[in-house]
């Protein structure tokens, strides 16, 4: 069996609004975070401007995360081949 209840590490990519940033007009925060399976732990977040862009930051989260031997989870929207060939290139599944 292959996968996090196998023993091996994986990291999230997910993407949420934060509930309550939109205020008094203001648009509201979304951030894009990376977090590991087994720990429970968010290893990275970063900003988006809108769901639409976040691509480019989901790629500038994995670039510093050591991915070699470990497997990225993302939803559908994240399915991109950008981000697969980055996560083969660096070892990942």
């Amino acid at each position: 069996m292959r996968g996090p209840e196998a023993g091996e590490e994986a990291i999230a990519i997910e993407g949420k609004p934060l509930r309550g940033s939109q205020k008094q007009g203001a648009p509201g925060a979304h951030l894009l975070s990376a977090l590991a399976h087994r720990v429970g732990l968010t290893l990275a977040h970063q900003a988006v401007d809108d769901k639409t862009k976040e691509m480019p930051v989901a790629l500038d989260l994995l670039r510093p995360r050591i991915l070699e031997g470990r497997i990225v989870t993302m939803d559908a929207l994240r399915t991109q081949r950008q981000l697969a060939q980055h996560s083969v290139a660096a070892r990942g599944a």
